[in-house]
């Protein structure tokens, strides 16, 4: 579903949408951690139990303590190096280079909002 921000308050209405859908998701994975957190408060707001009855995910990797008891599932991405990656890039674009390509890593961090499809 296409939002237009990533923030807590676009996440919370996304997920009121699809998880009041008909045939509501069992898993939600979002664009960012915020979004999540946003989907997580959705589902709490509904009844509905994270991650009983929902999984839900985020990407950045986070520390978003207001969430607890929740420790949101994310895939953590180096913040630090991909700004200096992108600074390098507007360096070399600035010089008339071309940039290089830069492959980072992320690792995933299991959180207490994802589990087993419900049965």
């Amino acid at each position: 579903m296409g939002d237009p921000g990533s923030l807590v308050e676009h996440g919370a209405a996304a997920g009121r949408a699809l998880l009041t859908a008909p045939e509501a998701p069992t898993a939600i994975l979002c664009q960012s951690d915020l979004l999540a957190s946003g989907v997580v408060l959705a589902a709490r707001e509904l009844g509905l139990r994270v991650p009983q009855d929902v999984s839900v995910a985020g990407f950045d990797g986070l520390d978003l303590p207001w969430l607890s008891p929740d420790v949101l599932t994310s895939v953590v991405q180096p913040l630090a190096e991909k700004g200096a990656a992108a600074g390098h890039a507007v360096e070399a674009l600035l010089a008339g280079e071309q940039p290089l390509n830069v492959e980072l890593p992320v690792t995933l961090r299991v959180g207490t909002t994802t589990g087993p499809a419900p049965a």
